[in-house]
């Protein structure tokens, strides 16, 4: 940081040291915060922008760390006039803007939507993914706690949806055998685990409570290369999910 030549400010901050948060929040109206894994490093930014009265902004793609603060914040952002915006990043701007801009298309041309699948596709030469990582240690560290962690989402969902959403009788069909058919072809796809299907069921609770809309199901996928893959995956992520049961499993996952 004392070597930058950049005529742009820098502010030190640290998470330990609340006021220092707070100082470095009341000198801008939003903030952007893209430290993770927000789980650790999350809740005290969001506290310090709701002392300073300036808006937050951030790409989490942790499912609980988001719900956990749309419970504990929420009130406190509406009365205080600050808005607290999770997921514009990769997670889940863009499958919960999606959905949106369907609904909104459906609506103008007086069509009622039940349900939307998504389907992410990743086109990366085979090279360049040995070469490198393609998930930056935060987003797998973030993985791994919030799968230790993922039992304790049914709680908190309790608490956050008081309201059962009306969904229409139609439901996504299960792709039990890991296949599906778009125009006629056929793809190998396994469920997507991000937080894209979190996001995305926050705002049709949203549409419901407040706006008085129909909830639209929405069920993201992966798109998978081959059936091969689609064993590898499942194989990896049984060991992964079997690995993040055990604290000797953690530290082996975070090594």
């Amino acid at each position: 940081i004392e070597n930058l030549t950049s005529n742009v400010d820098t502010i030190v901050a640290n998470i330990t040291n609340k006021q220092s948060l707070i100082d470095m929040c009341a000198r801008t109206k939003v903030l952007v915060n893209c430290v993770g894994p927000y789980r650790h490093y999350g809740e005290p930014v969001v506290e310090a922008c709701l002392q300073a009265r300036t808006h937050y902004i951030d790409i989490c793609g942790e499912p609980q760390f988001l719900e956990t603060i749309q419970l504990r914040y929420d009130s406190q952002a509406q009365e205080r006039e600050i808005a607290i915006v999770g997921s514009c990043g990769f997670d889940s701007l863009i499958a919960d803007l999606g959905t949106e801009t369907i609904r909104k298309e459906c609506e103008q041309k007086d069509l009622e939507i039940a349900l939307i699948e998504s389907y992410l596709a990743i086109d990366a030469p085979k090279a360049t993914v040995h070469k490198r990582e393609i998930v930056n240690y935060a987003t797998w560290e973030a993985a791994v706690y919030g799968l230790h962690h993922a039992k304790e989402l049914k709680s908190l969902r309790q608490k956050l949806f008081e309201q059962k959403l009306p969904y229409s009788k139609y439901k996504i069909e299960k792709k039990s055998n890991f296949k599906t058919t778009i125009h006629g072809k056929s793809f190998w796809v396994v469920p997507f685990p991000g937080s894209d299907k979190s996001v995305v069921q926050r705002t049709q609770y949203f549409n419901y409570t407040k706006l008085h809309k129909k909830p639209i199901r929405f069920q993201p996928y992966f798109q998978m290369p081959s059936f091969i893959s689609v064993v590898k995956l499942v194989f990896y992520g049984f060991i992964f999910s079997l690995f993040t049961k055990f604290k000797l499993g953690m530290q082996c996952l975070l090594k």
